[in-house]
């Protein structure tokens, strides 16, 4: 266990640092599925909420322990168990650029990563913190 913590930290500080080394534009802009976006009804207003909202902070975090994952090449099932556990924020979320036309925004701020109760990298750290960059986009059902 110690291992795969070890090498959870690892993969997650290279994946940080990847998309905040790619982030002057270069970042691509992630999509929120229909699957993971239901309804209208808790739809923020505007697209500084959209850099806040918790369906937002969901995606961001499967998809850094789907990209942890494919860095390491195996222990896909392990990763999928932690990020269903693993909470992530972000601190001084931030509108960096909107692009209604296409609806799309660009969001920055510094994510953190809480690893689930008993897993901590090996250095004994239970949260990863790091700057990035993170875009969100409509959906064509307008979600």
């Amino acid at each position: 266990m110690t291992i795969i913590a070890i090498a959870l930290a690892a993969i997650l500080l290279i994946g940080l640092l990847y998309v905040y080394a790619t982030r002057n534009g270069r970042v691509a802009y992630d999509r929120l599925d229909d699957a993971e976006v239901s309804g209208q009804a808790d739809k923020p207003a505007d697209a500084a909420e959209i850099c806040a909202a918790q369906r937002t902070y969901d995606e961001l975090r499967r998809e850094l322990f789907r990209k942890a994952a494919a860095i390491r090449g195996r222990d896909e099932a392990v990763f999928d168990a932690i990020a269903r556990n693993a909470m992530l924020s972000v601190d001084r979320p931030r509108l960096v650029e909107n692009d209604e036309s296409l609806g799309q925004a660009r969001c920055s701020g510094t994510l953190v990563v809480a690893l689930p109760p008993g897993l901590a990298t090996g250095n004994g750290l239970s949260q990863l913190r790091g700057e990035a960059d993170y875009g969100v986009q409509a959906a064509a059902d307008d979600s």
